[in-house]
């Protein structure tokens, strides 16, 4: 399925089914889909998500979101992340996924777009995660970044220019 949607990112040819949606549903899917798959050395944690209503793709939205979750689990093993949304200025929603490790050592990337990254050295299956996420994230004109530092931790945000109702 991964080398499928790769193939249909280089391509041009994903489709994209946006409907209004629930975000805190949306978010709960998100938690409830991935608890199995959490280890117990790794607490997993949904921020309070207020009410909200925008147009996506769902499934590519849990997608986005879920790879970045499993990502920071095979970087981190133990520890937490945490997970929600905020509404940004301007008529934006920055989801986020956060743990307090710092990953990619040896890269400087605080504030730095993830698009300049074409690898996040990890094993072959992550790399092919993280290169879907940013190429669905493109396909949904978000932009992907990281920040990452010894006294922050790690941060992955996807932002998102939509128009929100509340």
């Amino acid at each position: 399925s991964d080398v499928l949607d790769i193939s249909k990112i280089e391509s041009n040819t994903v489709q994209l089914f946006m409907r209004d949606q629930d975000l805190p549903a949306v978010m709960n899917e998100i938690r409830f889909s991935v608890s199995s798959e959490i280890p117990s050395e790794i607490d997993l944690h949904l921020d309070d998500c207020q009410p909200c209503y925008f147009s996506t793709d769902r499934g590519r939205l849990k997608q986005i979101l879920s790879y970045l979750i499993f990502i920071t689990i095979e970087k981190i093993k133990k520890s937490y992340i945490c997970f929600g949304y905020e509404l940004g200025d301007n008529n934006t929603i920055l989801f986020y996924v956060r743990t307090d490790h710092k990953m990619f050592d040896g890269k400087n990337l605080n504030d730095k777009s993830a698009s300049s990254l074409s690898s996040i050295d990890g094993t072959e299956e992550e790399d092919l995660k993280f290169t879907i996420v940013q190429g669905l994230t493109e396909k949904m004109n978000g932009r992907l970044e990281i920040q990452t530092g010894d006294q922050i931790g790690t941060q992955f945000r996807v932002v998102f220019p939509m128009s929100v109702k509340k």
